[in-house]
């Protein structure tokens, strides 16, 4: 299968649903990167990019959306956007998602749970029964607690976190937030909302990868058609 054609055909589908719009909230990563030339294109061709204000999630997509000349907004402008459109390294046979390979997850959950609607784009791969069976789960923790973190979750789980360091610099990766992000195997993640409660509880966690019930709808692109799953047809 041609990922960047699967997705790109996902994007088209989601691109002629969408309805009248005036704000979107965009996540991170490689997927949104590849939709908003497509997204200001199609917008353009509506008579619709003047108006519209997006809230993008990471400085990478402020400058993407830069580069495509769209209006910025933020959240404290418009606190429930009409859309928030992203990508997902996972998605299960609920609609739940595994997130954060791009670092954006903290700021990406506050947009998709403030958004009235919440598109997903994903390839066929990134189905799975169980979130958790190709990509680790990141979290977001606050620099002070790192080790306090790490120890918790060790005992916890049984497994031992990996730091995300950065390949472009020395050191670990940092977030937009000025965070750091661990990454745990965990292989299969059979109850994502308990996990999610249980992490969260740690003191020194901002947030996890895990996305519960923040899809609408999921756009699955193929080598041959896209699937659109919907909260009433969740089954994969």
């Amino acid at each position: 299968m041609n990922i960047q054609k699967a997705r790109q055909k996902a994007a088209e589908v989601l691109l002629n649903d969408l309805e009248d719009i005036s704000t979107v909230a965009l996540g991170s990563g490689s997927t949104i990167t590849q939709f908003i030339p497509l997204f200001a294109k199609y917008m353009k061709r509506r008579n619709m990019f003047e108006r519209l204000r997006v809230i993008p999630s990471s400085s990478h997509t402020y400058y993407s959306v830069i580069k495509y000349g769209f209006s910025l907004a933020t959240l404290d402008e418009f606190p429930s956007p009409d859309i928030y459109i992203d990508s997902a390294d996972e998605v299960d046979r609920n609609l739940n998602m595994l997130k954060g390979g791009g670092g954006a997850l903290a700021r990406e959950k506050i947009l998709a749970y403030a958004s009235s609607r919440k598109y997903i784009i994903i390839d066929s791969k990134k189905l799975v029964q169980y979130l958790g069976e190709h990509h680790s789960l990141p979290i977001e923790i606050l620099p002070f607690a790192y080790s306090s973190v790490v120890l918790t979750i060790k005992k916890m789980y049984k497994v031992s976190p990996s730091l995300r360091m950065s390949k472009k610099r020395l050191g670990p990766v940092i977030t937009d937030n000025g965070n750091y992000l661990l990454d745990v195997k965990l292989n299969k993640i059979s109850s994502p909302k308990d996990v999610d409660i249980q992490i969260k509880l740690i003191p020194g966690v901002v947030e996890t990868g895990l996305f519960i019930n923040l899809a609408d709808k999921v756009y699955v692109g193929t080598d041959r058609k896209v699937l659109v799953l919907e909260k009433s047809t969740k089954n994969i």
